[in-house]
């Protein structure tokens, strides 16, 4: 099937993410047709993260905040307090979706990956835009696409 133009298609889930100043980092999803949504981009006005686990999805009940620190076990809207941000190569550079809402974007999973075919691969691409902080997702990702052939959702790690 494809991925349907409705809230709740794409889930991406990150196990265990620490960073010592979130803020400075950008996370940008590819699909297998090269289209990219970005994910998060200025995220907690530097707020640290210590080992939780989050979620990324149109179906999210709040943007992420801009300067308070990421809750565990919340599913977020994607979220963007930047614009311009470019992803060196192999990434998307500077063409991807922003869900803003910086520059008045409104990207969305739905618009960016709706209608398309999920099978392939996909590439998540993370950039720290400034030196003398740490992080990591000590459990992962994963991507979890629900098609319009119904049934079970997909699930990658």
């Amino acid at each position: 099937g494809t991925i349907p133009n409705t809230p709740g298609s794409i889930k991406v889930t990150f196990n265990g993410f620490s960073h010592t100043f979130p803020a400075d980092l950008a996370i940008v999803l590819v699909g297998p047709t090269g289209a990219a949504l970005l994910l998060q981009d200025g995220v907690t006005g530097g707020q640290d993260a210590v080992n939780i686990t989050y979620s990324i999805s149109d179906a999210g009940t709040v943007s992420m905040p801009d300067s308070a620190a990421l809750v565990g076990g919340t599913t977020y809207k994607p979220t963007s307090y930047f614009t311009g941000d470019s992803f060196p190569a192999p990434g998307p550079g500077t063409n991807y979706g922003n869900p803003g809402p910086a520059g008045g974007n409104n990207a969305t999973f739905a618009s960016v990956f709706g209608g398309t075919n999920p099978n392939g691969q996909w590439r998540l691409f993370i950039v720290d835009f400034e030196a003398g902080d740490s992080g990591m997702i000590s459990g992962g990702w994963t991507l979890e696409i629900t098609t319009g052939g119904g049934g079970t959702p997909a699930v990658f790690d």
